[in-house]
């Protein structure tokens, strides 16, 4: 059995470091994913809802009144469906990228 060496302060620094800007890379991208496709859902629903003003004038109260709706409920199961998606195990996971980490910089595990 070979013993792992230590790492010294500054390589424990610069692995603490890189991990902090890893999980801010990946907060960043969730919130991008999450407001790209609210847009995509807003924007299929604004269109469908100019549609229906330029077809039927006369529903068009209601088609607003819809795209509203659905445009709500849909925001709520995205955000719903984001949230589970991204886990609540996040503290594990950034100690284990953190242990990888710590192990990738260590010379004698290469």
């Amino acid at each position: 059995m070979s013993e792992r060496p230590a790492i010294d302060t500054r390589e424990a620094a610069a692995a603490l470091s890189d991990i902090d800007q890893i999980a801010q890379r990946v907060r960043q991208s969730l919130v991008y994913r999450l407001a790209s496709l609210m847009m995509v859902m807003w924007g299929a629903l604004t269109a469908a809802g100019y549609l229906v003003s330029f077809v039927a004038p006369r529903y068009a109260g209601w088609a607003w009144i819809a795209v509203y709706i659905v445009g709500f409920a849909g925001s709520v199961a995205i955000g719903a469906s984001q949230k589970a998606s991204s886990g609540n195990n996040s503290t594990a996971s950034t100690h284990d990228v953190a242990r990888r980490i710590v192990a990738l910089r260590s010379p004698n595990c290469r």
